[in-house]
């Protein structure tokens, strides 16, 4: 029975949360975090991406077994290098890594019966349903005429590879087959003739499928090794100091270095780290005439990844795929269009769309909210004629231009032409497949949040703007991320002598009492994200009023960078103000996210008044009563019918 006894009692601000230690027998020290209702892993997802993580996790605790030789009694060199390996690992698995606990042991305490003892006894006994595990082995290796490969402890000698102070690599992979409570588990071996440890490299796999596979509950098993079996591995010194592992650096810095994640995946797996790894040790092998190969193994019985969260200072957000596998919303959340087809023929445009083709209409009764959308743009281009006349319709510029206006000449029947006009995160281009017929399709996939506006006189324009519903509102101001909706120019200037947009302001009041009923259904819940949700989407209309209210003003009124830049500026400026103004030195949880976002819309509220206030001064009375408009304005929003 292995006895345990605590000698040190204190916090480590440098992890986000008081970090405690405790002296295990054997030399073992156990770093954790007392008292977590929930895996550490989750809380920083809440923390970095301003989400409440549901109670279904498909994993728990993550844990780290940290084993470091640096002294050695008979064989060279010292790796003075281990140490900084290990600090530097212990650091990165509790301040960014997500890890709830660390068992570290380290130079002469170690040994195959200590290893043995906890593989066998300890961890099966300590592990609970559905906790993962990260072995990390940092020292000496050596193998047995290339056939074997083995760990060297303190004592190893060489040429030795029977005793306590050599340890088999894969006997770690074999023990761990035991520990079967652990739904994910990963070794790292560091050291030289480590390739031994597995026997074949495995496949690739895309970030998306890894990371949704993971948080969808699908355990995993995997080894991944400095070098091949019979190559040493390296050190790099810095100013004379001990340096460091070329492989452990890697594994970290991959952390930091990775490019930003599409919107598909925000988080990483074993197979994007290695593939940074592979690519830094191979610039390193070029550079200093060395050959060096890490490899990775993945158990193909498992079809899940070892995942982590970035880095939180990378600001990102999750993606609705990620979230969704963590049960964070629902696809039943969002009104979705599972077919929908804007086809393009000689004679013009035709929608197609389950429900007698009503897609305007469903735009119309969806404005401002999230819309799912799995759906083709199918463009047939099968005659000359016919390619000359979709070429009117701007479709080469669509194409290579996302956001361009497509007339919809089938929906003219109240005398007002109508335009759809896409616009996509990151300003990407649609992706392009075609047939053998001539028939060229877009697959248009993804969330979208539809707008409509005004277009030089009688027209009609349907922004359907892509977006990320789960934006972190202590970076993003709203949904709509990348800002080229209706830009600000002569033609979409307003003016009050002509009716349809003096209507405008007329309706706002009408248009607001129908946000704050939708919102209600978010804040009603009680749930932290989904009444967070609901503030995003209030203050997306909020702001799509004040842009319309803009419009009344000069061009250049608010600055060359226009009134988009000027209410993002403001907005951005608010959230900031009121999140230092409840961080007062104490972390008050993910409901300051929420009491932020009302206090964002109060101040959004009063931008509006003030703007009506002051584009009416000039008007009679008569034409325009303020206080009884204002009146309209403030009428009270939880009166819900």
């Amino acid at each position: 029975m292995i006895k345990m006894w605590l000698i040190i009692f204190t916090p480590v601000l440098l992890y986000g949360q008081d970090v405690k230690t405790e002296k295990m027998d054997y030399g073992v020290v156990r770093y954790y975090r007392e008292g977590e209702s929930k895996p550490w892993f989750f809380r920083q997802i809440e923390s970095a991406y301003n989400v409440a993580v549901g109670k279904h996790l498909p994993f728990k605790r993550s844990i780290g077994f940290l084993v470091g030789v640096s002294i050695y009694q008979n064989i060279s060199p010292q790796l003075p290098s281990v140490n900084n390996d290990l600090e530097q690992m212990k650091e990165f698995l509790l301040k960014e890594g997500g890890f709830d606990e660390l068992f570290i042991v380290k130079d002469e305490y170690v040994n195959r019966d200590l290893l043995e003892r906890y593989f066998k006894d300890v961890l099966p006994k300590y592990l609970k349903e559905g906790d993962r595990l990260l072995f990390y082995f940092s020292g000496h290796g050596a193998d047995d005429a290339g056939h074997t490969g083995y760990m060297q402890f303190s004592g190893a000698k060489k040429g030795q590879f029977w005793g306590s102070q050599v340890l088999e690599l894969k006997s770690i992979y074999a023990w761990s087959k035991n520990l079967k409570k652990a739904s994910h588990q990963l070794l790292i071996f560091d050291c030289c003739a480590s390739g031994l440890a597995i026997s074949a490299k495995s496949g690739s796999e895309d970030c998306k499928s890894a990371v949704l596979g993971a948080l969808s509950g699908k355990t995993s098993r995997a080894i991944m090794t400095a070098g091949t079996a019979n190559q040493k591995t390296y050190v790099l010194r810095d100013r004379g100091e001990r340096g460091y592992s070329i492989f452990t650096r890697a594994f970290l810095n991959s952390f930091r270095n990775l490019p930003k994640p599409s919107n598909q995946c925000t988080m990483l797996s074993t197979y994007e780290i290695f593939g940074y790894i592979q690519k830094q040790v191979a610039n390193f092998s070029v550079n200093n005439d060395r050959r060096v190969t890490p490899k990775l193994w993945a158990d193909p019985q498992y079809e899940g990844a070892f995942i982590f969260t970035r880095p939180e200072d990378k600001n990102l957000t999750l993606s609705l795929d990620e979230a969704e596998a963590l049960g964070i919303i629902s696809k039943s959340d969002h009104p979705l269009i599972s077919t929908a087809q804007i086809s393009i023929y000689k004679e013009g445009i035709g929608i197609t769309y389950p429900d007698d083709g009503k897609f305007i209409n469903f735009l119309d009764e969806n404005l401002g909210s999230v819309i799912r959308i799995l759906s083709v743009l199918d463009m047939s281009l099968s005659s000359e004629e016919s390619f000359k006349v979709a070429e009117s319709f701007g479709i080469d510029n669509f194409r290579d231009n996302p956001g361009i206006q497509i007339p919809i000449d089938t929906y003219i029947d109240d005398g007002v032409e109508k335009y759809l006009k896409f616009n996509f995160l990151n300003g990407r281009k649609l992706p392009l497949s075609g047939g053998g017929t001539g028939v060229v399709q877009f697959p248009i996939v993804g969330y979208f949040m539809a707008t409509k506006t005004h277009h030089g006189g009688p027209g009609i324009v349907y922004h359907i703007n892509e977006i990320n519903p789960l934006a972190n509102s202590k970076e993003s101001i709203s949904f709509d991320q990348h800002k080229e909706i209706s830009k600000l120019d002569s033609k979409n200037r307003r003016i009050w002598s002509n009716p349809p947009h003096f209507l405008f302001i007329e309706s706002l009041p009408a248009f607001r009492q129908t946000a704050y009923k939708e919102a209600h259904k978010g804040w009603d819940t009680g749930v932290t994200a989904k009444m967070n949700q609901a503030n995003h989407d209030l203050i997306n209309f909020l702001e799509y009023s004040w842009l319309r209210l803009a419009e009344f003003y000069p061009e250049n009124h608010f600055g060359e960078e226009g009134a988009e830049s000027y209410i993002s500026s403001f907005i951005k400026s608010r959230f900031n103000y009121h999140w230092k103004k409840f961080e007062v030195g104490v972390n008050g949880g993910t409901i300051i996210g929420t009491m932020v976002g009302g206090d964002v819309i109060s101040d959004m509220e009063e931008m509006i008044l003030d703007s009506v206030f002051a584009i009416s001064m000039n008007l009679e009375k008569k034409e325009f009563d303020f206080l009884q408009w204002k009146g309209r304005w403030q009428e009270d929003h939880s009166k819900k019918k």
